[in-house]
């Protein structure tokens, strides 16, 4: 019987010798999430510029069946003291906004009207319809490059490691208006 046990000992010792190692760079989930929110933070931060700047382009908005295109104009010296123009055609301007120290007035010519509010999603802009999911003030930063205004609040609800050493991130909603997005980054951490 001593032998028995002896041989099946071995044996055992025998199996657990040809176990698979865990491979030398592998992670715990702890390590995981750290370099995960370390890149995270990264992007945040590679982005942004100062400065005087002006930009333009076109939207459409409204509901499926039901759109309006626009032009608009943002230009600024710094994203806290911006001007927004939006146009509907040649020399039909629907409204004029500046934004200063947080607040937004917009003057509608064609009502010879102006209204004041917060700069949020939920402000004055989504009264004339221009349902943006960001405030002017996070708009201007993401057209410039700096996700961290817009993105700092958002919470990492999974991520992947691509085979080219990029990173797949899950973002939960970063307003009531915008949903859940997928962000790609590569190895160096852009988009």
């Amino acid at each position: 019987m001593n032998l028995f046990r002896m041989i099946s000992c071995v044996f055992l010792l025998a199996l657990a010798a040809c176990a698979p190692l865990q491979p030398s760079g592998s992670t715990t989930g702890e390590e995981k999430t750290a370099n995960i929110q370390a890149r995270w933070n990264a992007f945040l931060s590679l982005h942004g510029r100062q400065g005087p700047s002006l930009s333009e382009g076109s939207l459409r908005f409204g509901e499926s069946g039901n759109t309006h295109r626009v032009t608009w104009l943002l230009w600024g010296n710094d994203a806290e003291q911006l001007r927004f123009d939006i146009q509907a055609g040649i020399g039909n301007t629907l409204a004029k906004a500046r934004l200063a120290e947080g607040v937004l007035l917009l003057y509608l010519p064609g009502d010879n009207s102006m209204l004041r509010g917060d700069d949020t999603p939920d402000g004055i802009l989504r009264r004339i319809g221009l349902d943006l999911p960001l405030s002017l003030h996070e708009l201007y930063a993401v057209i410039q490059g700096d996700f961290s205004s817009a993105f700092s609040h958002t919470r990492i609800l999974s991520s992947r490691t691509l085979e080219d050493d990029g990173i797949e991130l899950e973002l939960g909603a970063l307003s009531p208006h915008m949903p859940a997005a997928t962000l790609t980054l590569d190895r160096r951490n852009l988009p």
